[in-house]
C-alpha cells in the first residue's frame, strides 16, 4: 500500500551533507482520504527504507533506488531523514529536480510505501475508519499527485532554517549566555582559532543556529536563534538555549523577524530537540510551548523555564552595562534602582524557598532502642566504681 501527504522538504545544497533531506511524510491520528487513521506509535521500530526517484519507480518498475531514509515519529508528524546518492544519475536527477521545482514554484508531494502489520476497525469523529496501529514502511518517494488529506505544496526550501543537526545535549543546569557562547563558537569555527570573519568556516558556524539569511551568510549578522556552545572543543546543544528559542518563537523578547515558513520548520526542529531532552532527562513534561495539549510541568522543568528567563535578563543587563562602559558611561540611576529592586525580590524568593526547605526537613532518624545493649552499658558503668547489683 502507499499513502501520500504534503511534505515540506529541505534539501542540503553543499558541504559534506549535500543531498541530505528531511521530509514530513505523514500526520498521525487524523482521518485520510482512504478513511484510515494512522495512530501514534505505528512507525516505531521501522528499519531504514529506500528512496525512489519518482512515483515509486523502485517499487513498481524495478528502477534502482536513489537513496536511503530513516523514519521516525516527532509529535504528530512522521519525519523521513534521508540521503540521496549523488554518485548515481538517478540521485543527481532527483536532487536537481527538487531544487529546480522549488526555484520555479512547482509543487509535488511525498509518499511512502508500507504493509499493514496490525489494524482495527472503529469510529472517529462519527465516521467509520480503520485504525492503522502498526506499519512496516519499505520506501519513500516524491510523486506527482496523491490521495492524502490536506495535501499542499512540496517545498524544497532555501537553506535558511537550518537542518536538525542532532547535536549532543549539554548539562541541563548550564546557564545560557548567548553572547559568550557565540564568542566561543566563532573561535571554534574559524580556521586559526581567532574568531575573525575572514577565517570563518560559515557552514560550520551555522551549526550553532536555527536560522540564517542566505543573502547574508558570510557575516555574523546573518545568523539568528543560537542555541549551542563549545566545551572541550566540541559543539553542544544547550537545553536552556533551546528553551530560549522556543520562547522567542512564541513571541518572547519581541519574537523574531523571519518568515512564517521558516518559523514552522524551526518549530519542527525544536520539537525534535525537545524529544531528545525528554528522553535524556527522563522528563515527559518537557513539551514545546505550542503543543496542542500538555500536562502539568514537572518541578524541574518549571525551574528550567524560570532560570532560562533569568539567563536572558542577566545577559541583557550585562550587554547594556558593557555598552555604557564603551561609551564611557555607567548604568543610569534609574536602571540601577530597577536592578536593585529586582535583586531584593529575588533574594526574597530565595529566602522563602530556604524557609520552605527548612520547614519540610525530614525528622532526624535515631538509632533503634536495644535493651540488651543498654543493660550491658549500664553494668559496665557500675563496674568502673566497684559496685555490685543484685
Amino acid at each position: 500500500m502507499r499513502k501520500t501527504w504534503a511534505a515540506p522538504v529541505e534539501i542540503k545544497a553543499d558541504g559534506d551533507d549535500a543531498g541530505a533531506f528531511t521530509a514530513r511524510i505523514a500526520t498521525l491520528d487524523v482521518i485520510d482520504k482512504d478513511s484510515d487513521v494512522t495512530v501514534s506509535g505505528a512507525f516505531l521500530g521501522n528499519d531504514p527504507v529506500r528512496v525512489s526517484r519518482f512515483n515509486h519507480s523502485s517499487a513498481v518498475r524495478d528502477d534502482l533506488p536513489v537513496g536511503v531514509a530513516t523514519i521516525q515519529e516527532v509529535g504528530d508528524q512522521v519525519i523521513a531523514d534521508g540521503q540521496l546518492n549523488l554518485d548515481t544519475a538517478g540521485g543527481r536527477d532527483l536532487y536537481d529536480t527538487l531544487k529546480f521545482e522549488a526555484k520555479n514554484g512547482v509543487t509535488s508531494e511525498w509518499s511512502y510505501g508500507f504493509t499493514v502489520e496490525e489494524s482495527e476497525d472503529g469510529e472517529q469523529d462519527d465516521q467509520k475508519v480503520r485504525f492503522l496501529k502498526r506499519l512496516k514502511a519499505f520506501e519513500v518517494s516524491p510523486v506527482m499527485r496523491g490521495a492524502g488529506m490536506d495535501t499542499a505544496t512540496l517545498a524544497v526550501k532555501t537553506k535558511t532554517a537550518t537542518d536538525f543537526g542532532n547535536l549532543p545535549l549539554y548539562d541541563r543546569d548550564y546557564a545560557w549566555n548567548s553572547s559568550a557562547a557565540l564568542g566561543r563558537v566563532r573561535k571554534w569555527a574559524s580556521s586559526d582559532g581567532s574568531g575573525d570573519k575572514d577565517t570563518m568556516d560559515w557552514p560550520k558556524y551555522s551549526k550553532a543556529f536555527f536560522w540564517y539569511d542566505p543573502d547574508d551568510d558570510d557575516s555574523f549578522g546573518g545568523f539568528k536563534l543560537p542555541f549551542a556552545d563549545i566545551t572541550d572543543g566540541k559543539l553542544w546543544a544547550v537545553p536552556r538555549g533551546i528553551f530560549a528559542v522556543a520562547g522567542v518563537l512564541q513571541g518572547a523578547r519581541g519574537g523574531v523577524d523571519i518568515s512564517e515558513t521558516d518559523q514552522d520548520h524551526i518549530r519542527d526542529t525544536v520539537d525534535r530537540y525537545y524529544q531528545k531532552l525528554r528522553e535524556k532527562f527522563d522528563d515527559e513534561s518537557i513539551i514545546v510551548p505550542w503543543a496542542k495539549s500538555a500536562g502539568g510541568l514537572s518541578l524541574k522543568h518549571e525551574g528550567d523555564l524560570a532560570l532560562t528567563a533569568i539567563d536572558a535578563l542577566t545577559e541583557r543587563v550585562r550587554l547594556l552595562a558593557a555598552l555604557r562602559l564603551k561609551e564611557g558611561r555607567t548604568l543610569s540611576s534609574v536602571n540601577r534602582k530597577r536592578l536593585s529592586s529586582l535583586v531584593e525580590s529575588m533574594q526574597a524568593v530565595i529566602t522563602d524557598l530556604d524557609d520552605l526547605l527548612s520547614a519540610t526537613e525530614p525528622p532526624e532518624k535515631h538509632a533503634p532502642l536495644n535493651p540488651l545493649a543498654d543493660h550491658a552499658a549500664f553494668m559496665a558503668h557500675l563496674a568502673r566504681f566497684g559496685q555490685e547489683t543484685t
